[in-house]
């Protein structure tokens, strides 16, 4: 079976509509019909899609292409670096048509514990194999994408890291240097044995240094140290006090979900063994008032977080989310005369029959305000005290400014009438809907 064809380019000639299609298809609904204006577009499209877009991301069905790059892991420079190097100085390798192109490189490290050795009690050897996805669009030459010599040159963001394979022994290792005398820590372990030391494995050195036993941790960057490599120095190394000072302060916990309750009661009762590190999950959450779950919700689970305090209420608690439940909105009640403060935002206002005023003077309301009011008794008032940059509307009426100093504003606020206040801080306008006039 033969592999895919690209059918690019794709040297569609330009489509021009004649006067005589044209005016055929002018009374045709254009979901019924396509112009060659739109049939250029879609040619147009593709075409910038094949010079542009590369086969990456996702991978879908495209087969792949494997090349091994052999490099000099010895150079100066990134892994990337030299691939590239390589690959532009190297023979010209044609890309497969129809395929995304991967280049690999394989490393032979020295690991700790079993690897591979070719002698019995020789060294032991990994390897690390580092791969790279090529992203750049490869042009075509007499026909043919390819790379190297007499193919198109590519930089280093043309190729993607992914991730490596690495064989090695990551385990903590404890290496013993035995007696050193009067001799540096990092002077015997650049003189000694090669050894594997990771970044991501613990590595630790002891010896007998004039007489006294330490122990040393490793922090260099060098994975091999030995003879056969660059020499460390001092401050690869931190010497493990022998009175226990120096010790650095033990990070704080990570948050995580730690702890699980039945219900409210549980998470309360057994508040002792909370740390506040944690994330809180209470399976049955109805008891918390704050809260509201539908009737017949089964699903009443929520999440906390203690605020170590100890009054022994939620109060001790954030509240973080129950997504089958929703916050109960805030309610009151005025028994007397009352001033929208800023406090009210999002609040539910039951009047029985009292004064509401609005005084943007003495009040700083938030940019966007919020309340929903309703009138339980008899015909009452709604005061806007007047403020120079302010205006309000009221219901469909056109805006009307206001200036300080001037005449309250008293609208009629009808028994039983609802109203919802607006307040647009970013504005200066509060907008009035519903039983008011």
């Amino acid at each position: 079976m033969s592999g895919p064809v690209n059918p690019f380019p794709l040297d569609i000639p330009t489509k021009i509509d004649s006067w005589d299609k044209l005016a055929l298809l002018q009374y045709i609904d254009p979901s019924l019909k396509l112009t060659a204006d739109e049939i250029n577009k879609m040619v147009q499209a593709l075409e910038y899609l094949n010079n542009n877009i590369v086969t990456g991301g996702y991978a879908g069905n495209v087969p792949l292409k494997l090349k091994p790059v052999i490099v000099d892991h010895g150079a100066a420079g990134t892994t990337a670096e030299k691939v590239k190097n390589a690959l532009n100085a190297g023979a010209n390798y044609p890309l497969a048509d129809g395929y995304t192109q991967w280049l690999y490189t394989n490393r032979m490290v020295l690991t700790n514990g079993t690897g591979i050795s070719s002698t019995p009690g020789g060294p032991q050897y990994a390897v690390i194999t580092e791969y790279f996805y090529l992203r750049k669009k490869i042009p075509l030459s007499g026909g043919v994408a390819s790379l190297g010599v007499g193919g198109t040159e590519i930089a280093v963001s043309d190729l993607v890291p992914l991730p490596p394979i690495d064989t090695r022994n990551f385990a903590p290792q404890e290496f013993a240097l035995g007696n050193i005398g009067s001799n540096t820590i990092h002077g015997a372990v650049s003189l000694g044995t090669d050894r594997s030391t990771p970044n991501t494995a613990t590595i630790v050195f002891t010896a007998t240094q004039d007489g006294v036993e330490k122990a040393w941790l490793y922090e260099g960057e060098q994975e091999n140290v030995g003879s056969s490599f660059p020499a460390v120095t001092a401050g690869d190394f931190r010497l493990f006090p022998a009175d226990g000072s120096g010790a650095d302060p033990t990070p704080s916990p990570t948050l995580r979900i730690y702890k699980e309750y039945d219900d409210i009661d549980k998470l309360l009762i057994r508040q002792g063994e909370q740390t506040g590190n944690e994330i809180i999950l209470v399976i049955d959450a109805v008891a918390d008032t704050n809260i509201y779950f539908a009737p017949g919700q089964t699903k009443r689970w929520a999440l906390y977080k203690y605020l170590k305090t100890t009054n022994g209420t939620l109060a001790d608690y954030r509240f973080l989310g129950a997504p089958y439940a929703t916050t109960k909105p805030k309610q009151t009640i005025k028994t007397d005369n009352f001033t929208l403060d800023p406090v009210d935002q999002d609040t539910t206002i039951i009047s029985e029959g009292k004064i509401c005023t609005i005084d943007p003077i003495t009040k700083t309301y938030p940019a966007a305000f919020t309340v929903a009011m309703k009138n339980d008794a008899g015909d009452t008032n709604l005061v806007i005290v007047p403020k120079t940059g302010w205006s309000y509307q009221l219901n469909d009426a056109d805006a009307v400014s206001l200036t300080t100093g001037g005449s309250n504003v008293t609208l009629t606020w009808t028994k039983g009438g609802t109203c919802t206040v607006i307040l647009k801080g970013s504005t200066n306008k509060i907008m009035i809907d519903g039983g008011v006039e």
